[in-house]
């Protein structure tokens, strides 16, 4: 578990394979909570991603990631941003994440959040840690 705060970028990664990012907190940092490059096969699981000052998460030629169970809020500018093909969400029974900007009913619930540029968490939670 590690708290990154007031950087320009909480956590980067850039050309990784089968990386697992989990139980950070990334917040409050000048440009992005995450932001990943070329990468993937990627789990990040069990963020807080809130607070920074343009993105919480953003994707830029990433393929097949798997993000879900994060906590996804306050961020300025946008939550998240993506122009590859990724997952945000691991099914309709491991649901998706929770986002700050988009309320929905049910742990997971079942309307889709779509992210910016590309790709949707087709299971949003209503709580934030609803999948506890």
């Amino acid at each position: 578990d590690n708290a990154a705060t007031e950087n320009g970028q909480g956590i980067f990664v850039q050309s990784s394979k089968n990386s697992r990012i989990k139980g950070n907190i990334l917040c409050n940092n000048s440009r992005y909570g995450l932001r990943m490059s070329t990468s993937t096969g990627c789990n990040i699981t069990e963020n807080e991603i809130c607070a920074n000052q343009i993105a919480g998460i953003n994707l830029v030629d990433c393929t097949d990631n798997f993000l879900y169970h994060n906590i996804i809020r306050d961020n300025l500018i946008q939550n998240a941003a993506d122009n590859g093909q990724n997952h945000w969400d691991a099914g309709a029974e491991v649901g998706g994440n929770y986002w700050s900007d988009h309320a929905v009913v049910g742990d997971p619930g079942s309307i889709p959040r779509p992210i910016p540029g590309r790709g949707q968490d087709r299971y949003p939670f209503q709580n934030p840690g609803g999948w506890n």
